[in-house]
């Protein structure tokens, strides 16, 4: 919201204050509004190209980039200082843990699954056909600026005069699409980082960390998004049939979109964060309705029967049992921490709690393995997924247990061997 603020206020020309804006959002998200101001530097400096003097210009901005940089320090500062102290060799692995094994769906393009680059592929050609072959805006923008508009006929040569209100709407999107190309750049210099990580791995990794596509993934549909706005505007002077199919094809897929997703939202009974995590592949919906209700009910009776503050080994496929259950956990692949050292950690902690085979199958694990993590973590329950358990583990089952029914979830209590109950810190 605050960079919204901010690209406002650079569309008013009140730069000074966009520049406290995105100060105020990189206090949040230091990475992405970081990359937002630097854009927003270059579009500065872009529009106002042809400003004498340039340098007075920018002399005037210095003001509201000093007060913006010290807004964002609450982010920038322990951004800075989490790392200050670590080996460069830990941050090193951290970073490669963070970007291709954590993350890579975000940071390495390399490894983005061939449906997302296909969908994205026929999204910018749909895109570049619109613009180019459909769009009176883009065809005629010398005009625009000159002050009329080619109304888009093949039977008339007649003008409509732009108004005030126009020129600055023209103006408007010269900064978005100077924000959304410099984005793009900024994404372009991240792909040739990935395809050099190929050869160089760490470096490569220590760089991707940064997230060079997220400003990108909401630059591009701001720029799509005004266009069609200022398409729409333009073409509700045309008096022909286009008018109207030309406004139908701009409105009625966001709306469908919206339509659908409201449809599906009021229909879902099982939580988002749920189905992307606990839900089997090959289970029906009743079948699906029944897992959520076992995980929910092992959850609250965990929250509602077990001592607080106790440490818990929870199944592989979940990201939800801290809201559920009010527990902590010795390892969720969800919650990975932003420290170098803690990224280590948490890497040796999933490898070590969740064996999987060569072709990336989960392994459950026996008897003798969650007694050893047990120890190992100071831990004294287990949440068991029954569901891809072909034999549960000899425990003490605490859970369910008499009249309860849990057809997808059990809990035990690991015996107290050689371990130091509570030694080791979720």
């Amino acid at each position: 919201g605050l960079l919204l603020f901010g690209i406002g206020q650079a569309i008013r020309n009140e730069w000074r204050l966009a520049w406290i804006f995105f100060g105020f959002a990189s206090a949040f998200h230091v990475v992405v509004g970081g990359w937002v101001t630097f854009t927003a530097m270059l579009t500065f400096g872009l529009v106002h190209r042809n400003a004498n003097p340039f340098g007075r210009l920018w002399r005037k901005e210095w003001g509201g980039l000093i007060v913006g940089g010290a807004c964002s320090l609450p982010g920038l500062l322990p951004a800075l200082m989490i790392n200050a102290r670590v080996p460069s060799v830990i941050s090193t692995q951290a970073a490669q843990i963070y970007v291709y094994e954590r993350l890579p769906h975000h940071l390495s393009p390399l490894r983005f699954v061939a449906d997302r680059w296909t969908q994205h592929l026929l999204w910018l050609i749909c895109v570049a056909m619109f613009f180019l072959f459909m769009t009176p805006l883009f065809r005629n923008l010398r005009a625009w600026i000159d002050g009329s508009i080619w109304a888009w006929s093949d039977q008339t040569d007649r003008t409509i005069s732009c108004s005030e209100s126009e020129r600055n709407g023209l103006a408007a999107l010269e900064i978005i699409w100077a924000l959304a190309l410099f984005a793009c750049l900024i994404g372009l210099v991240g792909i040739v980082i990935d395809c050099i990580g190929l050869r160089h791995p760490g470096w490569a990794a220590s760089l991707l960390r940064f997230y060079w596509f997220r400003w990108n993934d909401v630059a591009w549909p701001i720029a799509v998004t005004m266009t069609l706005v200022a398409n729409g505007f333009v073409w509700s002077n045309i008096r022909d049939w286009r008018k109207w199919f030309a406004l139908i094809m701009i409105f009625a897929p966001s709306t469908l979109w919206l339509v659908d997703r409201t449809i599906i939202q009021y229909n879902q009974i099982v939580p988002e964060a749920d189905c992307r995590s606990l839900l089997m592949p090959n289970e029906t919906p009743e079948q699906e309705l029944d897992t959520f209700n076992d995980w929910v009910a092992a959850c609250r009776w965990i929250r509602e029967e077990t001592p607080n503050g106790k440490v818990w080994l929870t199944p592989r496929y979940q990201q939800t049992f801290v809201w559920y259950a009010e527990r902590g956990e010795v390892v969720n692949w969800k919650n990975v921490p932003q420290n170098a050292t803690e990224i280590v950690e948490w890497n040796r902690r999933m490898n070590d709690v969740y064996r999987h085979t060569s072709s990336g199958g989960l392994i459950p694990n026996n008897t003798a393995n969650l007694i050893r993590l047990g120890n190992a973590y100071g831990v004294e329950y287990v949440l068991i997924d029954k569901r891809i358990y072909f034999s549960l583990p000899k425990l003490e089952c605490i859970y369910p247990v008499g009249d309860q029914n849990n057809q997808s979830f059990a809990i035990y209590k690991i015996p107290n061997t050689s371990r130091q109950a509570g030694s080791v810190q979720p």
